[in-house]
């Protein structure tokens, strides 16, 4: 495997290392944009990372139900939006609906690690 490779697969096994990581690559006197920018960045790491964690952890279809959980969270952050103001602008709402997923994510990836874990000790035990 190269080089490469080894540093996609660290990332995508390994998203909280991406956060820090380009957290101090693109470090910027107020903290809440390079916050904000490693949220970006980190997104599609643990996007992936669900996918492959629900895959193997629990051998469920990730790519569907994390499809569907992106879908239905959109829609429910839509409908919100357009009860709080008539006019919703484009570009605000879909970096409030990419930062809304990268929490999500980011606690589901927690939880099958979390899960995982425990599901690996219960069957060395039994």
């Amino acid at each position: 495997m190269g080089i490469l490779q080894w540093v996609f697969v660290l990332a995508i096994f390994c998203p909280f290392l991406v956060f820090v990581i380009s957290a101090w690559f693109f470090k910027h006197p107020d903290q809440s944009i390079t916050f904000r920018t490693a949220m970006d960045i980190t997104t599609p790491f643990f996007i992936v990372a669900v996918i492959l964690g629900l895959h193997s952890v629990f051998e469920l279809p990730g790519m569907v139900i994390t499809t569907g959980l992106c879908v239905l969270l959109a829609i429910f952050m839509f409908y919100v939006e357009r009860k709080i103001q008539k006019r919703i602008k484009i570009i605000p709402f879909l970096q409030r609906i990419w930062r809304a997923y990268f929490l999500v994510f980011c606690v589901i990836y927690c939880c099958i690690w979390i899960f995982g874990i425990v599901i690996y000790g219960f069957r060395q035990v039994f």
